[in-house]
């Protein structure tokens, strides 16, 4: 074996493009295989930001006639899932929106998510002000971004004021922490960055 290394060394001193072609291979090598752990690790591996955010996970429709394709759960199966399964221990659903926000201040277009009670109370992440909305609030409340609290002029009070979302009126119930983000991805979602 020995013999072998020493006669690949002596080769490799008189033929420098080859030695450096394969430096070069190697260093390419080592550095696309870096590249591909750090995206599996983020992406793939490493648990979320959340208090057991490694028991996450979601749910997409699918037919058999279309198996590579992925379609988005509704609110419907959402609650046959609940009633027909005991493998989770809750369900929560989100949807993606925009909305045109009138009232406070000047006009603007944000974007939310809308989502369950259930699946933000599990996060064991609270509002810095106020509280997380429950079943028992209804649908005319919203907990906002900090970004978009220090938008509406950062009111420590502004909890229970009125914002008006494509004319129709919800309560503020709660300010989040600038670092929060809701854990949504999956095919074709990126890092999603909301208001409400």
């Amino acid at each position: 074996m020995l013999s072998l290394v020493s006669q690949a060394w002596r080769s490799w001193k008189t033929a420098k493009g080859v030695a450096l072609l394969a430096a070069i291979a190697l260093a390419v090598g080592i550095g696309s295989t870096t590249a591909v752990y750090t995206v599996v690790n983020a992406v793939l591996l490493k648990p979320l930001p959340y208090q057991e955010g490694d028991r996450f996970v979601t749910l997409y429709g699918a037919s058999y006639s279309e198996p590579g394709q992925r379609a988005s759960s509704t609110y419907p199966d959402l609650v046959t899932y609940q009633q027909r399964t005991h493998s989770f221990d809750v369900f929560g659903w989100f949807k993606l929106s925009n909305f045109n926000l009138t009232s406070p201040g000047a006009p603007q277009h944000i974007d939310a998510i809308e989502v369950t009670p259930a699946l933000v109370r599990n996060l064991g992440v609270n509002p810095i002000i106020g509280r997380w909305f429950r079943e028992q609030d209804g649908a005319g409340v919203a907990v906002i971004s900090n970004s978009l609290w220090k938008r509406l002029g950062a009111d420590p009070r502004i909890l229970d004021q009125a914002l008006t979302l494509d004319g129709r009126k919800y309560a503020i119930t709660g300010v989040m922490p600038t670092w929060f983000r809701l854990p949504v991805g999956g095919p074709g979602v990126a890092q999603v960055r909301s208001e409400l």
